[in-house]
This record gives C-alpha cells, sequence and structure tokens, in this order.
C-alpha cells in the first residue's frame, strides 16, 4: 500500500471525508476522475483511497503517479491492488476480484468518518463533497445521493429524468422498483457503512449487484428499527414518510440536472450492465418478501394479495417468489380482456397452481404492481396510475411499484 491514512492531510486532525474508487482497467479516465478529486472545494480535511482490482492496462502505474499531486495539495492518498508489490497479499496471477471487494478495501485502508464513492470512469463536480457532507451530517443514517449529467448527453434519457426527479417520499416509496439513487453518487457515514456490513463480494464474472443487494439491506436496517418502534404497519409507514419528508431521512438526495454533482459515464463495458435482469430481479423480490410479506408488522397485512400484471414481468415476479411467497398470491390481474378469466400456470416452477386472472376492478387486497410506470413523464398520471388509484389503495402500506 502507498501513501497513508491521514498522514498527507493539510490539518493533524482526522480525516473528514475518504473519496473511495475502485479501479478495474480505467486509465483511459482517470485523468479527469483523479483531478476533479483536486478541485473539490471542499475546504476540511479529505484523502483518496484506490484499490486496483488487478488492472492490465496500466492503470497500476499511472495511480502512483498521482501520489505527489494529492500530497502537494494536502489530500491524503492511499493505494493497493491485488497484484501491487506493496500488497501483503499479493497474488501476481490474481484475477479481479470484482467491484464490491474492491469497494471494500478502499474502505478498508481508508479512515474518513464519512465515505464518498466515485467510480474511476466519473467524474466529481467541484461542490460534490462540501453539498453531500453537508447533507449527510443532516441525515447521518442515510444513502445520500446526487444529481447527475450523463456522458454523453442524451444517453439512458428517461432514466436519467427518473433519478434526477424523485422526490423524497418517492426514494422511498419507489425503493423496489430500483436503486432510487444511483451508487456512484452514494456518500455515506462509516457508521452506517459498517452497520450494513459492507458490499456482498462475488465473482465479476456475470454482473455483482452489490450496490443493489447493499441498497435493501440499508433499508431493511431502516424498516427493522421502526418496526421496533410502532405498534402497527400503518404508524410504521407514516412515520417513514414523515422521516423522508421532515427529518430524519434514510434516503436523500443533493442537487438534480440543473444542478447535479457528478458526470455519469454511460458505457456498455461498465460491469452494471454485464448484471443480468433476472440476478436483479430475484433481489429485489429477496428483500420484498423480507420486508413487505414476511416483516413484523406487514406479514397479517399481506397475507394473501394480487399480481397487477399477467405479462412477463408479473409472471417473472411470480416465479421469483419462494414457495410460500407464491402461495398467497390470490390472483394476477390484468386490463386486458383477452387474459381476464384465464388462469396462468408456469410448467417450469416447482409446486406451481394456477393462479386465476381477474380484472382490476376485482381487487379487494394488497398490489404489487409489476407493470412498467411511464418513467419519463413522472409528473403526469398515466392511465395505470389513474386505474391503480382507483383501488383506494395507500402507496407503501398496501401499494407497492415494482417496475
Amino acid at each position: 500500500m502507498i501513501g497513508g491514512s491521514g498522514g498527507e492531510c493539510r490539518r493533524s486532525e482526522e480525516v473528514e471525508v475518504s473519496v473511495i474508487i475502485p479501479c478495474y482497467n480505467a486509465i483511459r479516465w482517470l485523468e479527469e476522475c483523479l483531478s476533479s478529486c483536486l478541485l473539490q472545494d471542499f475546504q476540511g480535511t479529505m484523502e483518496v483511497s484506490i484499490f486496483d482490482d488487478s488492472s492490465s492496462d496500466g492503470s497500476d502505474l499511472f495511480i502512483r503517479s498521482w501520489e505527489e499531486k494529492f500530497r502537494a495539495r494536502g489530500i491524503g492518498f492511499v493505494a493497493n491492488g491485488n497484484r501491487w508489490e506493496e500488497n501483503e497479499d499479493r497474488d501476481e496471477e490474481a484475477p479481479p476480484g470484482g467491484v464490491g471487494r474492491a469497494k471494500n478495501k478502499a474502505v478498508a485502508q481508508s479512515s474518513g468518518k464519512f465515505l464518498c464513492f466515485l467510480d474511476a470512469d466519473d467524474i466529481m463536480l467541484p461542490h460534490r463533497v462540501r453539498t453531500q457532507l453537508s447533507e449527510a451530517k443532516l441525515h447521518p443514517h442515510a444513502i445520500v445521493g446526487g444529481g447527475i449529467e450523463k456522458i454523453p448527453k442524451g444517453s439512458t434519457e428517461f432514466f436519467a429524468r427518473w433519478a434526477n426527479t424523485l422526490t423524497a417520499e418517492q426514494l422511498w416509496l419507489q425503493q423496489f422498483r430500483e436503486t432510487t439513487l444511483l451508487m456512484p453518487t452514494w456518500f455515506i457515514s462509516r457508521e452506517t457503512f459498517e452497520a450494513v456490513g459492507g458490499f456482498e463480494e462475488s465473482s465479476p464474472t456475470y454482473g455483482e449487484a452489490e450496490d443493489l443487494i447493499f441498497f435493501h439491506k440499508h433499508l431493511g436496517l431502516q424498516l427493522e428499527s421502526l418496526a421496533l418502534a410502532e405498534s402497527s404497519a400503518a404508524a410504521a409507514h407514516r412515520r417513514a414518510l414523515e422521516g423522508q419528508r421532515e427529518g430524519r431521512r434514510v434516503l436523500t438526495r443533493v442537487g438534480d440536472a440543473d444542478e447535479p454533482v457528478l458526470l455519469y459515464r454511460f458505457s456498455s463495458d461498465s460491469q452494471s450492465w454485464k448484471t443480468s435482469r433476472q440476478k436483479l430481479l430475484k433481489v429485489r423480490v429477496k428483500a420484498f418478501e423480507e420486508r413487505i410479506l414476511n416483516g413484523r408488522l406487514t406479514r397479517a397485512l399481506w397475507r394473501t394479495f394480487t399480481i397487477w400484471g399477467a405479462g412477463r414481468d408479473g409472471r417473472q415476479f411470480l416465479a421469483a417468489l419462494s414457495p410460500e411467497g407464491r402461495e398467497r398470491v390470490t390472483a394476477m390481474c390484468d386490463v386486458d380482456e383477452k387474459k381476464v378469466g384465464k388462469t396462468y400456470f408456469n410448467h417450469r416452477s416447482a409446486g406451481s397452481r394456477h393462479v386465476p386472472i381477474i380484472h382490476y376492478t376485482q381487487v379487494k387486497g394488497p398490489v404489487v404492481v409489476c407493470v412498467s410506470l411511464r418513467r419519463f413523464s413522472e409528473e403526469e398520471e398515466g392511465q395505470l396510475e389513474a386505474n391503480v388509484r382507483s383501488l383506494g389503495l395507500e402507496e407503501g402500506l398496501d401499494l407497492w411499484y415494482f417496475m
């Protein structure tokens, strides 16, 4: 390991923020990435912690060349890698261990009270650390995200617009649709990171979903504390939304499309694009079962429920449930008259049964909606939302959007 934990900071006090950078074959992006760390307008103590995950493109030499630049600016710098000679566990033939492991290693060798995550191909805006730290101090148990600007402009436009426009309440209410705060913008306290237990480490071959797993573990811990403090699902639901609106947020964001904190690079080579849709679905369904179907306060309310959508997404959700979870599905509902009145049976799923498909107007109980919302125009209510609203259910209590 080169550098040290805080020894090079401009003051002798404890390091306040560690910028955490996992790196794998990122030499073409590192100049912009590391320069953006130097250009932060944050006036407190900061360090940069990089872990090189067996790069083969010269990233290791390039990283080493930046140590003096950070020292000269009074910013701590610590770096290591699987194959680095400074590594006590060095293995010259070590394969990449995955982005989850690289992040954990970078965190372990850092010393800051707060952790600012940065992908090696992204670029921080100068105000990022300062503004996110302020928000993290207001909400010490939260994951703090940030507004993004995509590189190149216009890439995944609908997704970027959705991520930049979610309200504080929607960050909570849409938690099962996707990670409502984009991982490369995360800023959290070390205490929160350690409470979750760090990132899951797995082979990078087929994608890892380490951010999604961490996200749901974090929310699971927060919901558990709410359940212990309240006596009913409704009370816990109200308290969660009140916290998001007024004070104790567990998910929060700084900035938006007009005031981003990060230039977020789209690349089909990125690890996130290697993660299969099926793996992401399994992680989300598992979290839904743990927190909603089997939650201490919500289990009775969701003793039976309906899946909205008898198409591909609804069927895949049903198949991903545990056998016990599938038994609690009383029906699938749809607006398509051609599907209504029939049953769905999955021949590939062991223990599968015929599930009736009913018209949505017949739904009585809790519902999980497995039909995609219109991400590009969240401020406008579409026909799906209008139909769902007609049921009189309360989102986040007896109604969850899943797609």
